[in-house]
């Protein structure tokens, strides 16, 4: 157990918020008291960032809530100034201009609601209730929490709203637990009902309380003597677990999930070391422990459907690596189902580092597993941005460390994000038969590209939200946009947005691009133009802006104008414009649509007409 002395010394030595929220990381893993969650608090580090205001509405006392709240943002790297405004005035306090929320201007608002506050009856004359009464107080309270929504939208807050939990006692358990109408299914067709609210609603996200509640036990998350005594409902235990999923849940809001992630394979994906044991001695299989192992690497492999990377990084001999997933009947991961790998006897920094150079992603966006502490403590030290995950314990302590990892967490999946692994894995294809060409023009031509330029519609507006909240490289304003902001500009008449899909001979690299136009009678303004690091050097770029000039002119647009603003990573991007034969005027980039840019000859571009 680490003690406090220790964390103190490495919260001294944190140069960064990435390695003081390591160092807060570690210490919770056997120091998660509420106590702890004081001390830490009282410790944290000052660092030079922005605090993200987060407002707390409820209808009870939430003030419990909020030291492990702020603690456990700070373990994901976010500084959280949290408000709460009393409970149980949840609408004098969003609707009134002059309330302590409104002067606070947060840019999350958390809603926590009980059933005991809003519908009494339900929990304590339900066998009194028919149906039809208990649908209209449903329905008032969809109404109450679809304003809550709208207007927090209109000011460009995010609202999260807590579903709804059990009742600890249930008026008659056994008829309840029978019947469809009986109150344990009515409260779980008022959380389907919250949920389906996301569809309409794009800065909403849904909160699984009742999960959560239902995980810890509904009789540990209580704490009658707290509700009694303070109007406080919860458990300190529960309110750490809620703390916790509410951050990442918070996190994950704020684009911070992950891309990938990078296994050791002796002690992670089998028990025992292959150099020494042989392929017939590692432990994976159906009996104990081999059965924790393939278990582990069915958890694991289900991180590809979310569109995460997995990538392997081992000190072994390749050549018996590949012979364990090629012949070992028990391996349910199969070795291309890694994006990448580095089986060598190298330095795990430098392999890690040569994986991100490969595909093309920050190091940011990595988490390694590793059962050495050694090599964890490296990479920790040399590679700060890479998040680590120490599998430490025996196989059944590993496999629960898998089981929470956290960082790949995300509230919405493209059609894109369920494939990814196989686009990777296709770009590798397509770098390595470049080789065979004496010239790129020639390689172009073999890849057969097909360009598909089309107007946003309802299939592609998560994926356009998706590329601006991620594109770095080449996007040449670095606008981010919510779901519900594109779905506006989808529907204004004063805007115009194109996405981009690319398919050659080697596969469909899915909706790779956007462009979002604002149109005028005698100009289009090129707000956003982006393009996927995945598929840069292949002139899809002169492609699209060719077909953006050729649209304008159509549509009797006398100039198409373009933008650059600067950002730490897309400089590449700086001379765009004038490359493609645009005239600077001030901060803008002017191009005249009598001319014309020529497209590719090896691109054939596909839009609704063809």
């Amino acid at each position: 157990m680490e003690n406090r002395d220790s964390f103190l010394q490495k919260i001294e030595k944190s140069k960064s918020i990435n390695f003081a929220a390591k160092a807060v990381r570690e210490f919770l893993i056997e120091n998660n008291s509420y106590s702890d969650y004081f001390f830490i608090d009282n410790n944290l580090p000052v660092f030079d960032s922005k605090k993200i205001k987060i407002a707390f509405l409820s209808s009870y006392t939430p003030n419990l809530i909020e030291t492990p709240l702020r603690v456990n943002l700070f373990k994901n790297k976010i500084k959280g100034d949290i408000n709460f405004s009393g409970f149980s005035n949840i609408e004098q306090e969003l609707f009134d201009d002059e309330s302590t929320l409104n002067e606070f201007d947060p840019e999350f608002i958390i809603v926590s609601l009980s059933l005991e506050d809003l519908f009494p009856d339900f929990i304590y004359r339900f066998s009194h209730l028919n149906s039809k009464e208990i649908e209209k107080e449903f329905d008032g309270i969809i109404k109450r929490l679809v304003k809550i929504i709208e207007l927090n939208s209109s000011k460009n807050r995010k609202t999260i709203i807590c579903d709804f939990g059990y009742p600890t006692v249930l008026d008659n358990v056994l008829y309840h637990s029978n019947k469809s109408s009986g109150q344990i299914e009515q409260i779980n067709e008022l959380n389907k009902r919250i949920k389906l609210l996301r569809q309409k609603y794009a800065d909403f996200s849904s909160f699984h309380f009742n999960y959560l509640q239902n995980k810890i036990g509904i009789e540990s998350s209580f704490d009658s003597k707290l509700w009694y005594t303070s109007k406080i409902p919860f458990s300190k235990k529960f309110l750490i677990e809620f703390s916790n999923e509410l951050s990442l849940h918070i996190a994950n809001l704020l684009s911070s999930k992950k891309k990938c992630l990078v296994l050791d394979l002796d002690g992670t994906l089998w028990g025992g070391i292959l150099g020494e044991d042989g392929i017939n001695n590692i432990l994976i299989g159906h009996d104990y422990p081999g059965n924790i192992y393939r278990d582990m690497q069915l958890l694991l492999k289900r991180f590809i459907y979310q569109g995460i990377l997995l990538c392997a990084c081992s000190k072994n001999n390749l050549e018996e690596v590949k012979q364990v997933f090629e012949q070992h009947p028990d391996m349910i991961l199969g070795f291309n189902d890694f994006a990448a790998s580095r089986i060598n006897w190298k330095n795990k920094h430098e392999n890690i580092r040569s994986i991100a150079e490969e595909l093309n992603i920050g190091l940011n966006s990595f988490v390694f597993i590793d059962d050495s502490y050694f090599e964890i403590n490296a990479i920790n030290n040399l590679l700060p941005e890479v998040e680590t995950i120490h599998l430490s314990g025996d196989e059944l302590q590993k496999l629960e460390t898998v089981k929470n990892i956290h960082w790949f967490y995300s509230i919405d999946l493209t059609e894109e994000d369920k494939i990814k692994t196989n686009l990777y894995r296709n770009d590798k294809k397509r770098e390595e038969s470049k080789t065979e060409f004496n010239s790129i023009e020639d390689y172009y031509r073999f890849l057969e590209m097909k360009l598909e330029i089309k107007s946003s519609d309802e299939y592609s507006i998560n994926r356009i939200s998706q590329l601006t909240q991620k594109t770095n490289q080449f996007n040449l304003t670095t606008r981010r946009y919510s779901i519900s902001e594109i779905k506006k500009n989808h529907e204004s008449t004063e805007s115009l947005i194109f996405y981009l899909r690319l398919k050659d001979r080697f596969g469909d690299n899915g909706i790779i691009g956007t462009v979002i136009i604002n149109i005028t009678e005698e100009s289009w303004k090129i707000d956003t133009l982006l393009l996927s690091c995945r598929i840069l050097g292949r002139t899809v770029e002169t492609a699209l802006i060719s077909h953006v000039i050729n649209e304008a002119r159509k549509q009797g647009a006398k100039s198409v104008i373009g933008e650059y603003i600067k950002s730490a990573r897309n400089q590449q991007t700086e001379s765009f414009y004038e490359n493609h034969g645009f005239k600077q005027k001030g901060n803008c980039w002017y191009f005249d649509t009598e001319n014309s840019i020529d497209n590719p000859e090896w691109i054939e571009i596909l839009t609704k007409e063809n």
